[in-house]
């Protein structure tokens, strides 16, 4: 996808689902209770934390092809549950959104992420719900931890929590590309999302699962198995085969698209080391 398409697919998105829109709250509540059956069988409820540009998107569309589960593409689910909006409208606008996804062609950021042959769209029976909005997700969090008792609470749901992980400089590196924000200034964003993540991993080790991208593209079948027992599925045979079947060899080595200050390079380096789920990438670069 061009850049002018992408950028216009962004706008429609952020205008068709907008909780700046004063008739959200309504629609949002008329929505879900005339769906409401369609959320009884709700088993688990799942967040995705980590930074953009981590391959969240290709994760949450390939476990949104699965038969039982429907994950909102770029919800913010959050901002919803600090407005006060109730178990059922959040339940909707997750519904809603990933159907408004549907409509602009499942393509984001230059990716194609339509799984052909599978449920993406629909489901036969709702049993797993959730949110992709990883960076957003995280920074809430680690301004406002208590939104996540508060999403408990209102959902009333079993929750599961999806961490993917991705080469520091390649993030920075996109982060600045895409967003415009100076190296110094992404690395910061990074690593204050690094410190919410790695607080959660710690305070809730039973409901984080921590992945890594480069894994998850080397081995998508055998992740997407672990991923659905993870979140209360059955690892489908066929939904496992489709949905492996769009990932890509290997993801755009975005570090070595832009020089880095030497530096930013040592001190990206050095905060990264102290994160334990970052180490793989600290001994990489030191090799």
């Amino acid at each position: 996808m061009n850049l002018r398409l992408d950028t216009i697919h962004r706008a429609l998105y952020d205008v068709r689902l907008s909780s700046a829109l004063p008739w959200t709250y309504v629609q949002s509540a008329i929505g879900g209770w005339r769906n409401r059956e369609s959320y009884r069988d709700l088993r688990t409820f799942v967040l995705f934390i980590g930074n953009g540009r981590c391959g969240t998107s290709l994760l949450g569309s390939l476990l949104n092809a699965h038969r039982h589960v429907c994950i909102g593409h770029e919800l913010n689910v959050l901002r919803y549950v600090a407005r006060g909006y109730r178990r059922d409208q959040l339940l909707w606008l997750l519904v809603k959104q990933d159907a408004v996804f549907g409509q602009l062609g499942r393509q984001w950021t230059g990716y194609d992420y339509d799984v052909p042959g599978q449920w993406q769209g629909r489901f036969e029976k709702l049993l797993v719900v959730g949110d992709k909005k990883a960076g957003s997700t995280s920074s809430m969090l680690g301004k406002r931890p208590q939104l996540l008792r508060k999403l408990e609470e209102r959902i009333r749901l079993p929750l599961r929590i999806i961490h993917l992980v991705r080469h520091p400089h390649n993030v920075i590196t996109t982060m600045h590309s895409k967003q415009g924000w100076p190296l110094a200034e992404a690395a910061d964003i990074f690593f204050q999302r690094c410190e919410t993540n790695w607080r959660l991993m710690n305070e809730r080790p039973d409901v984080v699962r921590t992945l890594y991208l480069e894994e998850l593209i080397a081995e998508p079948q055998r992740h997407l198995v672990e991923l659905c027992r993870f979140l209360g599925v059955e690892p489908l045979e066929d939904f496992v085969r489709d949905a492996a079947g769009i990932v890509f060899d290997k993801p755009r080595q975005s570090g070595s698209a832009v020089p880095w200050p030497a530096e930013v390079r040592r001190s990206v380096e050095r905060r990264a080391a102290a994160y334990p789920y970052l180490a793989k990438y600290v001994i990489e670069a030191a090799a």
